[in-house]
């Protein structure tokens, strides 16, 4: 997974969704004060037959860049799927449809997008640098932990005509580690 990202820590930033070299759609975060929006939308064509993907999110955090909250929105195909989450102590509250359950929220704090955004901003600058964090996957329904990893510096960006930090994020929780490639302009 490619992303290209413009203005990692401003208050909207964009990012091209890329599978492989392969540009697929796009990705957008809009923080305004505690709360960021983020919209993911993917087209996937193979064979001739395309699929489109719409996940949707807003999620509050604390002035330390902690999550409190999450409205979350999948949409594959006509098929959507929504899901609440709230920090309450120690645990995460999730209802999805009539169901409710609290599962553990871990020893490390959960950073919301625009903490992420400011960590790899004042953090990622040269090869080899590397920060981890912990952030709530609506997907997973779970605290999972993410690493990123610079690759290279002033990798060129095709659809962008700049240069961006090529990185990489590798996300454990599906049951192999899931990793892709990341490219935030400078």
């Amino acid at each position: 997974m490619l992303l290209i990202a413009s203005g990692a820590a401003a208050a909207e930033r964009w990012y091209v969704f890329s599978i492989g070299e392969t540009p697929v759609g796009y990705v957008i975060e809009r923080t305004d004060g505690p709360a960021t929006e983020t919209v993911v939308f993917a087209r996937l064509t193979r064979l001739g037959k395309s699929i489109e993907m719409r996940f949707a999110g807003t999620a509050r955090e604390s002035a330390d860049g902690e999550l409190q909250s999450l409205s979350y929105e999948a949409l594959l195909s006509k098929q959507a799927t929504k899901l609440e989450a709230r920090v309450e102590g120690d645990g995460i509250v999730i209802a999805s449809g009539d169901q409710q359950r609290t599962i553990a929220r871990g020893e490390a704090p959960v950073l919301g997008a625009a903490a992420i955004a400011r960590l790899t901003t004042s953090r990622l600058r040269n090869s080899g640098d590397a920060i981890d964090y912990a952030i709530f996957s609506p997907e997973l329904q779970r605290v999972t932990r993410v690493r990123r990893r610079v690759l290279a510096v002033d990798e060129p960006v095709r659809c962008a005509n700049t240069s961006a930090l090529k990185m990489e994020e590798t996300m454990e929780g599906p049951p192999a580690a899931r990793s892709g490639s990341t490219r935030a302009l400078r």
